[in-house]
């Protein structure tokens, strides 16, 4: 956008391939008239900046940093700023998918389902890897990310460790 400072026609311009042209004049409708601000939290790194979301009939209108918070005071990265476009995605998974073995397709199932069966299979998988001299499994690992901030790590090691697996990979290692 380009600004004509004087002469008729001054204000904004936008460029074309022929040149600039007229701006389109305010339709008097705010994007956000009816939504409301939803405090989040950035999930794609560990610096944790603060977002607001702006929501209308359970829908993202749009979101920006926010101004008020002591990380990024307002400012996202593009990384950021793209997170209305992932919330966006037609091929969002929304929900847990589970294929069943020698399947070749996903059907959604319940969460409690989900849990459930997470819970069944490491347990199943522990009891029959299980050292008791060394007191750990060697057949489950664990992968970390940097959107988790310090001390959900502190009790997810706590977890894995109560559990006896030692293997634990983050992308930081990477």
């Amino acid at each position: 956008m380009a600004w004509v400072r004087s002469g008729p026609g001054a204000g904004p311009r936008r460029f074309t391939l022929g040149g600039t042209a007229r701006c389109r004049e305010n339709d008097g409708v705010f994007k956000l008239d009816g939504a409301t601000r939803v405090g989040i939290r950035c999930h794609y790194c560990s610096v944790g900046c603060g977002i607001d979301a702006w929501v209308r009939d359970g829908r993202l209108v749009y979101l920006d940093g926010d101004p008020e918070h002591p990380v990024n005071g307002g400012r996202l990265c593009p990384k950021g700023m793209s997170s209305a476009e992932v919330n966006r995605a037609p091929d969002r998974v929304t929900r847990p998918l589970y294929r069943a073995p020698r399947s070749d397709r996903f059907e959604p199932i319940s969460w409690e389902a989900a849990f459930e069966g997470i819970a069944r299979r490491i347990r199943e998988v522990r009891d029959a890897s299980y050292d008791a001299t060394l007191r750990r499994t060697e057949r489950i690992c664990a992968f970390g990310s940097a959107t988790v901030e310090n001390e959900e790590v502190y009790l997810w090691v706590k977890l894995l460790r109560m559990l006896g697996i030692h293997h634990m990979q983050h992308q930081a290692s990477i």
